[in-house]
């Protein structure tokens, strides 16, 4: 195990991303939160916790992310096919 105390939000993004490849997806939950919560507006932070969560099937979360993401990016993302059968 290695710890880590760093403010690196690129760490815990890849971490998120092997994370979600190994199907542990609250602990990916937890590591995207932590890149968010170093970088706010940095939009690879806000793709892994909705990725996620999509994994998780939480569909509520998902539609709720991409909305917050959106506005916090100040972008227009329009949801692929996946997600409007949702919406």
């Amino acid at each position: 195990m290695i710890l880590c105390f760093c403010r690196n939000e690129v760490y815990y993004s890849n971490r998120a991303a092997a994370y979600i490849s190994l199907k542990q997806y609250i602990k990916a939950i937890q590591d995207a939160r932590r890149a968010i919560a170093i970088r706010p507006k940095w939009a690879k932070g806000h793709a892994r916790l909705a990725a996620a969560h999509f994994a998780l099937q939480d569909w509520s979360e998902v539609i709720s992310l991409i909305k917050s993401g959106s506005e916090i990016l100040h972008a227009k993302i329009i949801p692929g096919p996946c997600i409007q059968n949702v919406l």
